[in-house]
């Protein structure tokens, strides 16, 4: 259920779906799971678990050490979820399972010191090249208005041709840039519904990371020598 949850999080934050989410299921007290028609009980353990998010409408949890393993949940129509730190809670019959879920989530982001490295960089020229071409002589052949066959020697022809050549120069160039870290922390509770009575919990981590560019200096080409562009 905190599943479900956990996917109509990400829905709001960018509607991408097909994607997994693992993490830790802690179970303290004995409670059931629909999966179709049957009821499974799960045990108190603690499971390795993930969310596997399948589109608009449902979600999967799955419990590799549970029979049944993968149970679904429904999604909720017309469903808001906050986009950043919040909670939020879902009742069994929002979730169409037999138990309420309260989840709450943060999202932790961490920016780097500004730092200066150097990278390569390329231009790309035109460089117009000509060359002669020569034409084979051909005897060419046509029919007159007295329908006669006329034929004629054409000489060969040399003619000037050009074209743009692409030329790719290399260098480098200075580039200040910061490196950005994202956490995501689920942490989904289970209750035995309309109370207060915790049976489950889940928590599950997404980790990104990515890299900022401050500044990005002028390209320093290494022309070749004795050309000129």
């Amino acid at each position: 259920m905190k599943h479900f949850l956990i996917l109509a999080f990400a829905l709001t934050l960018g509607g991408c779906y097909k994607k997994n989410i693992d993490g830790d299921f802690s179970v303290y007290e004995a409670f059931e799971l629909k999966k179709g028609k049957k009821v499974i009980t799960i045990e108190p353990n603690e499971y390795t678990a993930t969310l596997r998010m399948k589109d608009r409408k449902k979600f999967q949890l799955v419990l590799p050490g549970v029979k049944g393993k993968k149970f679904t949940f429904k999604f909720p129509k017309q469903f808001m979820v906050p986009r950043a730190n919040g909670n939020l809670k879902l009742s069994a019959r929002d979730l169409n399972q037999p138990v309420d879920v309260e989840l709450n989530f943060n999202t932790n982001t961490n920016r780097s010191a500004a730092e200066n490295v150097v990278e390569s960089c390329s231009r790309t020229f035109y460089d117009r090249i000509c060359r002669w071409e020569t034409t084979p002589g051909r005897r060419v052949c046509r029919t007159d208005s007295h329908g006669r066959r006329v034929c004629r020697n054409e000489p060969p022809r040399r003619r000037r041709v050009c074209r743009s050549v692409p030329r790719t120069i290399y260098g480098s160039r200075d580039v200040t840039v910061r490196f950005i870290s994202t956490e995501k922390l689920y942490i989904a509770d289970l209750f035995r519904p309309s109370s207060d009575e915790i049976v489950a919990t889940y928590k599950g981590r997404e980790y990104s990371s990515r890299r900022e560019v401050l500044n990005r200096g002028v390209c320093r080409l290494d022309y070749p020598r004795n050309r000129r562009f």
